[in-house]
């Protein structure tokens, strides 16, 4: 039909795989996947970010992976003995284990860069999940650092 456009849908896929720290008192996330596919087809996957806590593989524990061609990547690659493999066979580090990104940040970026249209206050609930989310982070860091968190707050408050 001439003169008509349509949107392509995208589909959000998320999934969370939780477990309980070391001490068997807090759940954590043991591994983490939020997908963007166009339609709801998970074949046709436009960019994923993934998290394993414990890879047991050398890739990176937080990583994003993106569908695409690129002849300067197609290049590059031929030039390393790589020939072939694709931009989105490419795990790109993001964060690590504590400050990786997370459900929040994938909505964002659909909303703003126009992907995605949003609810009235959508950023305003972004920005309180998010909040909780870096406290959690922050505290899981304490917890797992304390003498860093002592030395630090000793740095900011000098006891007279």
């Amino acid at each position: 039909m001439l003169g008509m456009f349509q949107h392509a849908s995208i589909c959000l896929w998320v999934a969370y795989n939780l477990q309980l720290d070391e001490e068997q008192r807090y759940s954590t996330v043991r591994e983490s996947s939020f997908a963007v596919s166009l339609a709801a087809d998970p074949e046709r996957v436009l960019f994923h970010y993934d998290y394993v806590r414990d890879p047991t593989n050398d890739y990176p524990a937080a990583d994003v992976q993106v569908a695409g061609e690129s002849t300067d990547w197609t290049t590059l690659t031929e030039s390393r003995g790589q020939s072939g493999k694709p931009l989105k066979d490419f795990h790109f580090p993001v964060g690590g284990r504590r400050y990786r990104p997370i459900l929040e940040d994938v909505i964002e970026f659909l909303v703003v860069e126009g992907l995605a249209d949003a609810r009235p206050n959508w950023s305003d609930v972004l920005k309180e999940t998010r909040e909780r989310w870096e406290e959690t982070q922050l505290r899981a860091a304490v917890r797992r650092n304390p003498e860093a968190a002592v030395a630090q707050l000793r740095e900011d408050q000098p006891i007279p």
